[in-house]
């Protein structure tokens, strides 16, 4: 069936395509991950960049998904954050 078909999707292609996004979101999580990864890695050659935090919250990630891409206690992201607020480099 063309794209835009009248045809309605299934129940059995509604799970499929539920489970191809599951899977995209996975993959991009995974990019994500090395990204950041990558950066923090480099980071220590400069010190003054903004924080991956901050970047990743600006983004619209939760403190918790944050803390999980950074291998890090969603507490000790919410304390960077915090303190971010407060310096107006990061």
């Amino acid at each position: 069936m063309p794209i835009g078909g009248s045809r309605r999707a299934g129940p059995e292609q509604t799970k499929a395509d539920d489970q191809v996004g599951a899977q995209i979101g996975q993959l991009l999580m995974a990019l994500l991950i090395l990204a950041v990864d990558e950066r923090e890695a480099r980071s220590e050659d400069r010190p003054r960049q903004i924080k991956s935090e901050v970047l990743l919250a600006r983004s619209g990630l939760s403190s918790g998904v944050i803390a999980t891409l950074m291998n890090k206690q969603p507490g000790a992201v919410r304390t960077t954050l915090s303190r971010a607020k407060g310096n107006k480099a990061t």
